[in-house]
């Protein structure tokens, strides 16, 4: 061990080095399979040297080889030698003992007393509100594991504020990373005025006009929260943030938006998700001066047929699919070509059938003679 120790200190920038090494470490514990051995050895200490490593890719592995440590060590053993070091790198002076021991805080929740708990919850909010950008964003990461460790109550009355806090945080990084890791959060949150909250919080950064990163994550993950919320709510607080989205001033975040329209009709109200939405599409998105926008449309075109389809919306998607097939650029013709098995369905529905026989002979021959 000394030797592990010495070499560690010898090569800590070397990234693919330590990498390797925790991968050993997390091998030859498992091959044991003895806490006390491990303990003994001295390999958790190694791996706490590793964690507070400026690397973020040695960092996060020794991480998370530590936390495969820990489900080796019995409930004792754990509290002895694994939760100090949680509250060390926690509590260290420099950002990457603090950022090692975020990540570390939900391995920990689950096998500790009440009195414990409220402690790491009480560091976590400290680290969420650090002085250093990088101490927060890791924070951010973890608030979706901390959502699924701790309980209904504890969501409320910690971790919702703890996101209201990191998503009014003036680092765009942060509120990214907040994002893209809160969709547990929404799931488990079943109460309407803590669902409302989040979304309050959510149409924010969509009309946040400085951050087009902020405004592309929400649009990539709003169609995986709506299925776990309740449908009055999605549709109430979902839609304006599509209809907004779609029109956004980046095309990158309208493509994006547009490619996952198809995964939002299974829980939203129908009737008001075709109000709102399928005349943006016919306006705005058909025109689009972004071909890879009109690429996105072409191939969601079908699935929102199929689901949409109605003697109501007809004359929408009749407009919207003639379009697609008559747009100027090849791809979208061809995109479109590639999704006709829902459309087709959908166009025999509508009686419309023989008509797009007809329009995808003639497309057929200009897209051969391109």
């Amino acid at each position: 061990m000394p030797l592990l120790i010495e070499v560690v200190e010898k090569i800590d920038d070397n990234s693919e080095l330590l990498v390797a090494l925790c991968k050993q470490i997390a091998i030859i514990c498992k091959t044991y399979n003895n806490a006390k051995s491990i303990c003994a050895s001295d390999m958790l200490k190694l791996l706490e040297t590793i964690g507070s490593n400026d690397d973020c890719d040695v960092r996060n592995k020794a991480c998370s080889t530590l936390g495969e440590v820990s489900s080796l060590l019995c409930d004792e053993e754990f509290e002895e030698y694994y939760l100090p070091i949680v509250k060390r790198l926690c509590k260290g002076d420099l950002y990457p003992l603090k950022i090692g021991g975020s990540l570390l805080i939900p391995t920990c929740y689950s096998r500790i007393d009440q009195v414990t708990q409220t402690l790491l919850l009480s560091i976590y909010k400290d680290l969420s509100k650090d002085d250093t950008p990088m101490v927060r964003r890791a924070a951010a990461t973890i608030i979706g594991k901390m959502s699924e460790t701790v309980n209904a109550l504890q969501i409320k009355t910690d971790i919702l504020p703890i996101f209201q806090s990191l998503v009014k945080d003036e680092q765009d990084a942060i509120k990214v990373a907040l994002i893209e890791n809160s969709l547990p959060l929404f799931r488990l949150c079943k109460k309407e005025d803590s669902i409302e909250v989040l979304f309050q919080s959510v149409k924010a950064c969509s009309e946040d006009k400085k951050s087009w990163r902020l405004r592309y994550i929400i649009a990539e993950i709003l169609s995986q929260i709506v299925p776990s919320i309740d449908s009055d709510i999605a549709t109430n607080c979902v839609v304006p943030i599509i209809c907004a989205l779609l029109v956004d001033s980046e095309h990158e975040v309208r493509s994006v938006m547009v490619s996952t329209l198809g995964g939002f009709s299974t829980n939203l109200n129908k009737d008001e998700y075709s109000k709102k939405m399928l005349p943006l599409l016919c306006e705005k998105t058909l025109k689009d001066s972004s071909e890879y926008v009109r690429i996105s449309l072409a191939k969601v075109a079908g699935s929102l047929c199929s689901q949409l389809g109605n003697d109501q919306t007809k004359p929408q998607l009749f407009a919207l699919v003639n379009g697609i097939l008559a747009d100027e650029n090849s791809e979208v013709r061809i995109n479109a070509l590639e999704n006709l098995s829902p459309l087709l369905s959908i166009l025999n529905a509508l009686k419309l059938r023989p008509y797009y026989y007809q329009q995808l002979n003639s497309l057929l021959w200009i897209s051969v003679g391109e």
